[in-house]
């Protein structure tokens, strides 16, 4: 702005003189940043590599003399598959979190894998993330965003034997009588998929066992297929489900 300003005396005869203001108005950091998306969803198979881009945060701010740095609030939101919510207690006893799985760059808001996934373990993440314009002359001018992240499922892992199948005990023991007849069912033979609980698993007989039984390919029930005479010798049938 230029200004002309005149000062005039009272004195007779009067006299004035004048000078030229120049006023500059300079900017002043005063606004807050604005996401472009508040929300922002995205999906990553488990079987991502790390550093792997998953999301781009974009925020703006009408100030020129801004900058703007991306910074997520933590602990994050974290559900299993089931919807249960999760906490870091999940790796009592390790250095890791569920914060190391997810990276946020501040510099340029682009969100990477930080280290290998399993959905398994973990299949929903919300991360709140601010903007905050660091060259701010008054605090509180941030702006806040929700980034969603599924984790898809990969078939990664083989089907697993109920109890009392476990590791440590890697078998089935039975026992029947003799002569039982064919069709009675004797056993059943129950396995899970930890990937997806609706997995459709088919069970069967690995080997000879010299056509004593047959399982069931859907169920895993085990049947007589011919009469088992202990007189005969036969003491014990092994044989090998799959």
């Amino acid at each position: 702005y230029r200004l002309l300003v005149i000062a005039t005396d009272f004195g007779a005869p009067a006299r004035s003189g004048t000078a030229n203001l120049v006023v500059r108005v300079t900017e002043g950091n005063n606004k807050a940043p604005r996401f472009l998306q508040p929300f922002i969803s995205a999906a990553v198979p488990e079987d991502t590599m790390v550093g792997w881009q998953v999301a781009q945060l974009n925020a703006s701010d009408a100030d020129n003399t801004s900058d703007i740095q991306f910074l997520p609030i933590r602990p994050y939101s974290v559900r299993a598959w089931n919807g249960a919510i999760l906490n870091n207690s999940v790796f009592s006893g390790t250095n890791q979190t569920f914060e190391d799985w997810f990276e946020v760059d501040s510099t340029t808001g682009v969100v990477t894998v930080g280290r290998e996934l399993d959905r398994e373990t973990a299949a929903m993440f919300e991360l709140t993330v601010l903007a905050v314009d660091v060259e701010a002359q008054t605090s509180g001018q941030t702006a806040t965003a929700l980034l969603a992240i599924s984790i898809e499922d990969r078939n990664d892992n083989g089907p697993v034997f109920r109890s009392p199948h476990t590791p440590e005990r890697p078998y089935y023991l039975m026992s029947m009588l003799e002569e039982t007849s064919p069709g009675i069912a004797v056993f059943s033979i129950s396995a899970e998929d930890p990937d997806s609980p609706w997995a459709v698993i088919s069970y069967s007989l690995v080997g000879h066992n010299e056509g004593y039984f047959v399982i069931d390919n859907e169920t895993g029930v085990l049947t007589v297929a011919r009469p088992v005479d202990y007189e005969m010798g036969v003491r014990w049938v092994n044989f090998t489900v799959q």
